[in-house]
C-alpha cells in the first residue's frame, strides 16, 4: 500500500501484465494503476483488434502502449522502454508530487491518471474545480482509470 493505494499485482492473464509490473514493483509504483491507464491509453484498443498497443502511433501523436506525446524515447515502440518512460518521466514523479499535497487513496489515483492525460498543471486546477475530469480529453478518462483500478486489484479484467 503506498499513498492508500493498492500494490495488488496484474492479473497475470492480462496482456502486458508481467511487462508491466516488473518495473513497477522495481521502481515501487503501484502496478494496477500503471495498468488501468495503459489499458485506456491503448491495451483495450488492442484487445479490441484495433492496434498493437506497442507500436500504435495515434492521430493526436500518442506513441505506444502509454501513448506517449509530449515526449517519447527513442525505441519507443520496445514495450519495456515505453513502460519504464512512463514511469520515470510521468507517473512516479506525479503520484509523489500530489502525496505531497496531501491526497491519498481514490482521489490520488484520479489525479494521477488525470495528469497522465491532460498533464499536471491542468488536472490539479480541475481538482481544485472539484472535478479532475473537467481537464481530461473527455469520456470520464480519470473516472475510467479509477473503476478499471478497482477491478483489477479484485483480480478482475479491465471494461
Amino acid at each position: 500500500m503506498l499513498y492508500d493505494i493498492s500494490g495488488r499485482p496484474i492479473p497475470k492473464t492480462l496482456p502486458y501484465a508481467a511487462a508491466i509490473q516488473t518495473p513497477c514493483l522495481q521502481l515501487g509504483y503501484p502496478p494496477c494503476l500503471a495498468y488501468a491507464i495503459a489499458w485506456r491509453e491503448s491495451i483495450s484498443g488492442e484487445v479490441h483488434g484495433s492496434w498493437n498497443a506497442c507500436t500504435v502511433l495515434s492521430s493526436d501523436g500518442g506513441h505506444g502502449l502509454f501513448q506517449l506525446t509530449s515526449s517519447f524515447p527513442e525505441g519507443w515502440d520496445n514495450e519495456d522502454v515505453n513502460i519504464r518512460y512512463a514511469l520515470n518521466s510521468f507517473l512516479i514523479p506525479t503520484l509523489h508530487d500530489f502525496a505531497r499535497r496531501g491526497l491519498a487513496g481514490d482521489d490520488l489515483v484520479r489525479l494521477v491518471a488525470a495528469a497522465f492525460n491532460a498533464g499536471e498543471t491542468a488536472a490539479w486546477e480541475a481538482h481544485l474545480a472539484g472535478d479532475v475530469d473537467l481537464a481530461t480529453t473527455g469520456n470520464d478518462y480519470a473516472a475510467k482509470v479509477l473503476s478499471n483500478f478497482h477491478r483489477l486489484i479484485k483480480g478482475e479484467s479491465p471494461e
